[in-house]
C-alpha cells in the first residue's frame, strides 16, 4: 500500500504486530462492518508483505526480515511458506494444521493442531524434518534455554510439557489439567 512501511520494532514485537494484522485482516474478511484496509494508530506503520493467502495463522522473522508462516490447513494440505520481497516458497508441504511456528538459529519448529499432533524440528539447511513428539492439538511453543521445547495442549484438561529434541528422554509434564491453554513463553531467564 502506498506510503505505508513497517515500524523497525524489536523481533518479538514485529512478530507480534505482524501476526495480529493478519489476524485483523482476517476478521476483517468476515466481518462486513470492518474496513477491508486496517488503520494504523498514531505512531505506528505497516506494510502488507504479501496478501490472499487462506489460513494464515503464525508468523517468525528471519534476521533478514523475511518472513515464515503457517498455513493451518487440515488434510493434509496446510504448509510452512516463506516469503521474501513478495516472493513466496512452500519450506514444508503435507501438514495437518499447521499452528505455531519457532525460529531458532536454522531450525524452525512447528506444531500441528490435531487431536494426534506432531511437534516437527525442521533443519532449514539440510531440509530434514523429524517429529520430536506427537500430542493432543499441540499450539504454543517456545525453547528453553538448553534446547528442550516448551509445548502447550490446547485441549480442555490440556497440559503444558517440556519436549526433549532428544528424543532419547522423555517427556516432563511441567503443568496439567490447564483450560485449553494456547501461547507460550519462557522468560530470559528460562522461568
Amino acid at each position: 500500500m502506498p506510503g505505508q512501511t513497517l515500524r523497525f520494532v524489536p523481533h518479538a514485537a514485529r512478530t507480534l504486530i505482524a501476526a495480529a494484522l493478519l489476524s485483523a485482516v482476517a476478521f476483517a474478511e468476515n466481518n462486513s462492518e470492518v474496513s477491508d484496509t486496517p488503520v494504523a494508530q498514531t505512531g505506528w506503520k505497516y506494510r502488507v508483505a504479501v496478501e490472499n493467502l487462506p489460513g494464515i495463522d503464525n508468523l517468525v522473522m528471519d534476521k533478514e526480515g523475511s518472513l515464515y508462516a503457517t498455513q493451518e490447513l487440515s488434510k493434509g494440505v496446510g504448509k510452512v511458506i516463506h516469503i521474501d520481497r513478495g516472493r513466496i516458497t512452500t519450506v514444508i508441504a503435507g501438514l495437518d494444521r499447521p499452528d505455531s511456528l519457532l525460529l531458532r538459529g536454522n531450525f524452525l519448529f512447528v506444531t500441528e493442531e490435531t487431536l494426534n499432533g506432531r511437534v516437527l524440528e525442521y533443519d532449514l539447511l539440510t531440509k530434514k524434518i523429524r517429529t520430536l513428539a506427537t500430542l493432543s492439538r499441540p499450539e504454543g511453543i517456545d525453547m528453553f534455554p538448553n534446547g528442550d521445547l516448551l509445548v502447550s495442549e490446547d485441549i480442555l484438561g490440556g497440559r503444558l510439557l517440556r519436549v526433549p529434541r532428544d528424543t532419547g528422554k522423555p517427556m516432563e509434564v511441567i503443568l496439567d489439567d490447564l483450560r485449553r491453554p494456547e501461547g507460550v513463553l519462557i522468560g530470559p531467564d528460562g522461568a
